[in-house]
């Protein structure tokens, strides 16, 4: 079974791009860990095609390559604080202008993955409120969680609410614990509870 990871920094974690076959130390290889070691009887693939800074943009343009060819089993995305981060600075943030711009491209990724005709794992992008000046961004962000909220609901894709998720965590763990310093990119605690919350929805689904 081949899994393919599909998203921006969080899930290429500081991988080798040069080595296709490198997980980096992210949940990616921690989800092919946990595999090797709980599923003796099945064999898996696990791919990460993540690439940091990316936006939905950069994922349509790159789809064909680095997921579809691939002829995945299984895909998971995640994709969407970069949308928000690269326009702080611009005249469309938190704009319905933005909003709808983010809807098509999620749309269509979401569509282009699903003719594979192979299960789609959403899982949505987050924001811990350390440092401060990060709940400015919630403005722009949350619409764009809302809409992928809705199209994983009208497509019934197995969902993980990693903002809600990982918020939680930070009510008892802090929020430093989990992103560092900067809300975003997890530590490796980070990692292991995004991949404690990936491995429960694809179990929950019969996935793996």
């Amino acid at each position: 079974m081949k899994i393919l990871f599909y998203g921006d920094s969080i899930t290429d974690a500081g991988r080798d791009r040069t080595d296709p076959h490198n997980l980096g130390p992210g949940y990616p290889a921690k989800i092919a860990e946990w595999l090797a070691i709980n599923q003796l009887e099945k064999t898996f693939e696990v791919i990460n095609r993540g690439i940091g800074g990316d936006r939905t943009n950069e994922l349509l343009e790159r789809i064909e390559e680095d997921c579809l060819d691939e002829k995945p089993d299984l895909v998971s995305l995640l994709v969407g604080i970069n949308d928000t981060w690269h326009n702080l600075e611009g005249k469309t943030f938190a704009t319905a202008e933005e909003a709808h711009r983010f809807e098509v491209n999620y749309r269509s990724l979401v569509d282009q993955i699903l003719q594979l005709g192979k299960p789609l794992i959403i899982l949505e992008p987050y924001l811990l409120p350390h440092p401060k000046e990060r709940l400015q961004w919630r403005v722009d962000l949350d619409p764009k969680i809302q809409i992928i909220r809705q199209i994983a609901l009208e497509h019934h894709l197995p969902f993980v609410p990693l903002d809600g998720i990982l918020h939680s965590y930070a009510v008892d763990l802090g929020c430093q614990a989990i992103t560092g310093e900067d809300g975003v990119h997890p530590t490796d605690l980070g990692f292991e509870l995004i991949t404690k919350a990936w491995l429960d929805v694809a179990i929950r689904h019969h996935l793996i």
